[in-house]
C-alpha cells in the first residue's frame, strides 16, 4: 500500500459505540460476519462449519461479551468497556466493516481452584479479588475479538484497528486470539507490532462437534507501539487522518469509557 486511496475508505463514515447501541442490527452484522468467513475459511472449513461458527456469537454475547465467559469463552476472566469501531456506507448506511475490542482482566487463582473442584461459589469470591486487584494496578488487557469487513473492501483492517484501539489506555496491552486458519489476520498482527506470547497453541472446539478442533494462539503488543506502527504503514497515516475526520463529535470518549 503506497497512498490513502489503497485503504478503500471512501464514501465511509466511520463511529464508535457500544456494541448494544447496534443491537437492532445484529442480524445485518451476522450477515456480514458469514460473508467475511466464508471468504476467511474458503477451503479450509465446510459450510456448516462456518454457519456454525458465525452462530457462535448471539445477540445477548454482542452487547454483553462477558456473557460469553464459561460459554465460548474461558472462564475466570471477566470482559468489560466493549466498543465498536464501525464503518458505515454513507449513502446507504449499511455497515462495511468493524473491530470489536473489550477490556479483559483473568484470574490464574480460579482457574488453579477450577481445576482442584473448589465450590464455584468460593472460587469465584477469589477471582473477583485477583480480578479487582489487577483491574487497580492496571494489569488487563484490551482484547481484540475480532474485525470484519466486506470482502472486497480489503484495505480496511488497519484502519479499523487503528482507530479502535484508540479509544483505549495506550499504556495497556493489547491482546489477540488467531485460530491457525486465519492467516490473513495473523499478517495484519504482524505488520501491526502483534507477537505471539510463545505459550502452546490451544485447541478448541470452534466449529461444533464432531468437527477438527481449531488451534488457537495468543498474540500481545503495547497498544501504544500498535498504533504507532500502524501510523507508520505507507499511506495509513493519511488514510487515518481522513477516516477521523467523518466521526461523529457524540462518538465514545477514548480511555474513558466503561460500559
Amino acid at each position: 500500500m503506497s497512498s490513502a486511496d489503497d485503504y478503500d475508505i471512501g464514501g465511509l463514515r466511520f463511529e464508535r459505540l457500544a456494541p448494544a447501541e447496534l443491537e437492532n442490527r445484529f442480524n445485518e452484522i451476522q450477515k456480514l460476519r458469514q460473508r467475511f468467513y466464508e471468504r476467511v475459511y474458503e477451503g479450509k472449513r465446510s459450510p456448516h462449519e462456518i454457519d456454525r461458527f458465525v452462530g457462535r456469537l448471539t445477540l445477548e454475547k454482542w452487547s454483553k461479551p462477558n456473557t460469553a465467559v464459561g460459554n465460548t469463552a474461558k472462564e475466570a476472566q471477566k470482559r468489560t468497556g466493549a466498543q465498536v469501531l464501525a464503518a458505515f456506507d454513507e449513502k446507504t448506511n449499511e455497515i462495511e466493516g468493524f473491530v470489536y475490542l473489550a477490556e479483559n482482566v483473568s484470574s490464574r487463582a480460579e482457574r488453579v481452584l477450577t481445576k482442584a473442584h473448589m465450590p464455584r461459589v468460593l472460587r469465584k469470591s477469589i477471582g473477583g479479588i485477583e480480578r479487582a486487584f489487577k483491574q487497580d494496578i492496571d494489569r488487563y488487557y484490551v482484547w481484540g475479538s475480532e474485525y470484519v469487513h466486506d470482502p472486497e473492501r480489503t484495505g480496511l483492517p488497519p484502519i479499523l484497528g487503528a482507530l479502535g484501539l484508540e479509544g483505549y489506555d495506550p499504556s495497556l496491552v493489547g491482546t489477540w486470539y488467531p485460530w491457525q486458519e486465519e492467516t490473513d489476520l495473523k499478517r495484519h498482527l504482524t505488520s501491526w507490532g502483534y507477537v505471539w506470547d510463545g505459550g502452546k497453541p490451544e485447541e478448541i472446539n470452534g466449529f461444533g462437534s464432531g468437527y477438527r478442533y481449531a488451534v488457537q494462539e495468543r498474540w500481545t503488543a503495547p497498544l501504544g507501539y500498535v498504533m504507532g506502527r500502524i501510523e507508520q504503514l505507507p499511506g495509513a497515516s493519511a488514510a487515518l487522518e481522513q477516516a477521523r475526520a467523518t466521526m461523529p463529535q457524540n462518538t465514545l470518549d477514548t480511555g474513558t469509557q466503561t460500559l
